[in-house]
């Protein structure tokens, strides 16, 4: 029998953590045209405090169910892994098709 897992049961490692890697970010794949973005660790954690979503426990896939805006293509699913090695996220600025949306609702 296959095992049914919620989003809060496979939420991965909490982005806290990431914290202790110097220069990690925060990767986000299309699943549909694999079309990739990169976002700073502290980016992304600022935007889910600003949006009550979440904060520095939050699991990192579980930002994959987060994600509400479509990509380029339209699609609208979501891979979120850690990017080790990004680099000091510096200027402050988030990008402006930012993963996050500001709705908390399923616009399903």
């Amino acid at each position: 029998m296959a095992s049914m897992t919620t989003p809060d049961e496979d939420a991965g490692v909490p982005l806290a953590h990431y914290r202790e890697h110097e220069g990690c970010g925060v990767q986000i794949s299309c699943n549909a045209c694999a079309a990739t973005r990169t976002v700073g660790l502290e980016a992304v954690i600022t935007r889910l405090l600003a949006t009550g979503q979440g904060g520095p426990q939050t699991g990192i896939r579980s930002l994959a169910h987060l994600m509400r805006r479509p990509c380029a293509c339209r699609a609208v699913s979501w891979e979120v892994r850690p990017a080790f090695g990004f680099g000091a996220y510096t200027d402050g600025v988030i990008p402006p098709a930012l993963l996050i949306s500001d709705q908390t609702a399923d616009q399903s």
